[in-house]
């Protein structure tokens, strides 16, 4: 898919966020790229450890960063500021696609989808929280945008019906959030992995993402089984790695326990390929359905590891299905522990479950091959529109 004449199809992600800290925006923006599109981003400069993580997959130049300003009235003139400078950006440079993926860019999509020709697409990574505040304010407007934008995503099903029926809005697009074929390691074999078993969890970190049952469960298998995790905590989640840290530490098993601080996606996925088992265990009640929107599993498929999930139907119908999952009660640490007891005795389980991931990675779970539907359709809709 390529340009058919010498105009250059364009597009504008806009975000009240870095654009490096969402892996699909890198990857839908890299393949925009790929098939000729100019690309350029809208978007406030990450803080904190989660800055460590964005790539190098754009140059500066294509990156205009606004500046948050916090606190009351200074942080909502400084984002009434950004929903202006979007606005204008879209009526002068008059891209033919406005790409917009977190709730509070939504009211500048829906100024530009009521104002502007450009094509809005609305993709929701993670459904907002209402809370008090700038986010109670903008609230509103998620429904009259989502109903506007001209293509909608959405990484999981079950949100996916949600949206449409509280929105009465039309189709929207499922697209899993999944690595690109081009960010994945070397296929390792799973007999040159290191000796023993490591279990592996990377990402956003927090109880409710890794609980703690995993290091009772730990406790209660071979000596030469480990825990590597690397990652970041969030403005919820202070003080989580050192209690994670502290529960080994009690147990007697911290010198097998390592904690590798945020990476960078390439340094990331080196560490994690020398893993066996990827943990997405998450707790019962978290806030929302996440098989398809977290990008763990896929992660650690493509590193190829097998996978520990829920043994809830969500996680279990979906990636045990495939045959790449064992599955697990995250409350119960002694459940944990005979589970990984398992895998660890049973290696020839483990290769297969590991190998069949990584099969799947490289044939229908990678971005390239979520993201082909949305960008045939919004080719089609810039072309149509330009005759």
């Amino acid at each position: 898919m390529t340009q058919t004449d010498d105009r250059v199809r364009s597009i504008l992600y806009v975000q009240y966020a870095a654009p490096g800290v969402y892996p699909p925006i890198e990857r839908s923006a890299r393949i925009f790229k790929q098939h000729g599109w100019k690309v350029r981003f809208l978007g406030v400069r990450a803080l904190g450890q989660s800055a460590k993580l964005i790539s190098s997959l754009h140059s500066e130049d294509d990156i205009e960063y606004h500046v948050h300003t916090p606190g009351g009235l200074r942080a909502l003139r400084s984002y009434l500021r950004f929903w202006w400078r979007a606005w204008q950006r879209v009526r002068r440079e008059k891209p033919d696609v406005v790409y917009l993926s977190d709730a509070l860019s939504y009211p500048a999509g829906w100024l530009i989808s009521l104002t502007c020709r450009a094509i809005t697409v609305q993709h929701e990574h993670d459904t907002p929280l209402v809370l008090s505040g700038l986010h109670r304010l903008i609230a509103p407007f998620r429904k009259r945008f989502i109903r506007r934008a001209d293509l909608r995503i959405n990484p999981q099903a079950d949100r996916l019906r949600l949206v449409q029926e509280t929105t009465g809005c039309g189709e929207i697009r499922l697209v899993y959030n999944c690595p690109s074929v081009t960010e994945l390691p070397p296929d390792r074999p799973f007999a040159d992995k290191t000796d023993g078993l490591v279990l592996w969890h990377h990402g956003s970190l927090g109880a409710g993402r890794l609980p703690l049952t995993i290091i009772d469960a730990l406790a209660d298998t071979p000596n030469d089984v480990r825990l590597e995790f690397a990652g970041y905590e969030t403005v919820n989640t202070k003080g989580f790695v050192d209690s994670v840290l502290t529960r080994a530490r009690e147990l007697g098993i911290e010198h097998r326990v390592t904690f590798h601080g945020a990476m960078r996606r390439d340094a990331l996925y080196a560490a994690a390929s020398r893993a066996h088992v990827g943990l997405s265990v998450f707790v019962r009640k978290f806030a929302e359905p996440m098989v398809g929107a977290t990008n763990k599993p896929f992660d650690f498929l493509g590193c190829t590891m097998a996978l520990l999930v829920n043994d809830t139907a969500e996680w279990s119908d979906f990636f045990g299905a495939h045959g790449v999952a064992a599955t697990c009660n995250p409350e119960d640490s002694a459940n944990i522990a005979a589970v990984i007891r398992g895998l660890y005795e049973d290696r020839a389980r483990l290769a297969d479950m590991a190998t069949e991931g990584r099969r799947l990675i490289e044939t229908d779970w990678n971005y390239e091959a979520q993201f082909a539907p949305v960008l045939a359709e919004l080719t089609a809709l810039v072309d149509k529109r330009a005759r």
